[in-house]
């Protein structure tokens, strides 16, 4: 009978990869949307865990960048599991966030849960427009 496990790639600041392998399945990273205070906002829990290890306040800022919209770092309110704090980012960039960490930063597709996907329409990040003014040659 095999054991679920995953692979964990850690890389030092001087470039060196550290590759090991961790029983279970990969911690979890929750990505939903929601409004406040009439505001749309995209939320992503469980990235500074320590199975990722990000620094949530430099994610938040290439977030940010990356996708154009504000955003920032937020304590949970009352939050008594190892979660304690997450990213919002203006806007619902569900889709985005998650092709962006699957992609760029390497995080499995299987770690990750899409809350937004299962809400009605108006409440997830519509599909992706093409500029009607660019022209590309």
């Amino acid at each position: 009978m095999s054991k679920l496990c995953h692979k964990v790639v850690q890389v030092s600041p001087v470039g060196a990869e550290k590759i090991s392998f961790r029983n279970g399945s990969p911690a979890a990273i929750l990505v939903r949307t929601e409004k406040r205070r009439n505001h749309n906002i995209t939320l992503v829990q469980g990235l500074d865990t320590k199975v990722y290890g990000f620094d949530l306040e430099k994610m938040s800022t290439y977030l940010s960048k990356r996708l154009a919209a504000s955003g920032g770092v937020e304590e949970l309110p009352g939050s008594k599991v190892d979660i304690k704090r997450q990213i919002y980012l203006g806007g619902f960039w569900d889709r985005a966030v998650i092709n962006i960490l699957t992609e760029e930063l390497g995080v499995p597709p299987e770690a990750i849960k899409n809350d937004a996907e299962n809400k009605k329409g108006n409440m997830k990040q519509k599909k992706d427009q093409k500029s009607s003014n660019v022209i590309r040659g």
